[in-house]
């Protein structure tokens, strides 16, 4: 704060600043606000709105710079929908298989199900559009899986990008040779 030396002049400043203290509210009003902490529809372009005041409002996320003054960006946040355009298009082998090519071309995988029968294995996802014969392989991700266990692969925040295509496998042996084994549920999310 500014030390003001002159007599007099400091007083009137503070009772400046505590006159636009006491109109606050009554500006916020006068701008389409109400008293409960929120305000209401947009007296202007310029006026933000809070949640839960008008359910066609549109949220969108909000910045303010290094000075405070609002940025406006063309980015929103998602929120919760049953729009099927939001929706990612679940595949599922729906039986017990060895392998299953979920797109034949570039796609984003989300998450990955087995669930292994009898037999343990190791899971293995490819970036192909076949499934690769048996022998000598290398998967960009592998798991392996008890027999009668299921695992989870999440990468929902940050898809796995497959540039060709993407392809699952269940195979008994390691990582790195593939004996396909009919023993297993496959699904997966991708888009």
């Amino acid at each position: 704060m500014v030390e003001i030396l002159v007599k007099g002049k400091a007083m009137k400043i503070f009772r400046m600043m505590f006159a636009a203290l006491l109109l606050m509210p009554a500006a916020a009003l006068a701008q389409g606000g109400s008293m409960n902490g929120t305000i209401g529809k947009p007296a202007s372009i310029n006026a933000v709105q809070v949640a839960g005041q008008d359910p066609s409002f549109n949220l969108k996320a909000l910045k303010v710079d290094a000075v405070g003054a609002l940025v406006t960006t063309s980015s929103s946040y998602s929120l919760p929908s049953s729009a099927a355009a939001n929706a990612i298009a679940p595949t599922t082998a729906g039986v017990v298989g060895a392998a299953y090519v979920f797109c034949v071309s570039a796609c984003n995988m989300y998450g990955l199900n087995v669930v292994a029968g009898a037999s343990a294995g190791f899971v293995m996802l490819f970036n192909s559009t076949s499934v690769p014969a048996d022998g000598a392989v290398t998967p960009i991700f592998c798991m392996p899986l008890a027999a009668n266990a299921g695992m989870e692969a999440n990468w929902r925040t940050i898809p796995k990008r497959m540039t060709v295509g993407a392809t699952l496998v269940f195979s008994t042996t390691g990582c790195f040779t593939k004996t396909a084994s009919g023993t297993a549920f496959l699904s997966g999310d991708y888009q």
